[in-house]
């Protein structure tokens, strides 16, 4: 879990509604990766794709969420990215939070994963040996 808080002066916050919040990648974890690039146009900002949080409503100058972490999510340098929004949705205001943190994510790899590959490895090279068998005998 990430437990993530934002406090503001009150007065930065007129005309805001709401808060986002997004994981960016950090430079090292973009480096030989093209599809996470940075971008202006938060829509089409790949560095920052993962949205942790959304439409956070403030108690006063402050407003905070957990964030579940995925397991989809592959081991990599973050830091965190909020967004402000008015009533009718759009961005107004954004800062970064530049406190790099590592998420060591899913390998890919489990005991059951490894177990049912071999056994399939072992059940296809037993298929492919039959049929050269098969077909050997009929050619006779």
């Amino acid at each position: 879990m990430l437990d993530i808080t934002l406090e503001a002066p009150e007065e930065a916050l007129e005309g805001v509604s709401t808060a986002e919040f997004q994981l960016c990648y950090s430079k090292e974890s973009m480096e030989k990766r093209p599809w996470r690039d940075a971008d202006d146009i938060i829509g089409q900002d790949t560095q920052c794709s993962i949205t942790a949080c959304d439409d956070l409503t403030f108690t006063g100058n402050r407003t905070s969420c957990l964030y579940e972490i995925n397991s989809d999510i592959g081991t990599a340098v973050f830091f965190l990215r909020a967004l402000l929004k008015n009533e009718e949705g759009t961005y107004i205001q954004g800062a970064e939070n530049m406190n790099y943190f590592q998420i060591d994510g899913y390998l890919g790899r489990t005991t059951g994963i490894i177990v049912g590959s071999s056994v399939m490895s072992v059940v296809a090279w037993s298929i492919l040996a039959s049929g050269i068998m098969w077909e050997r005998t009929k050619q006779r």
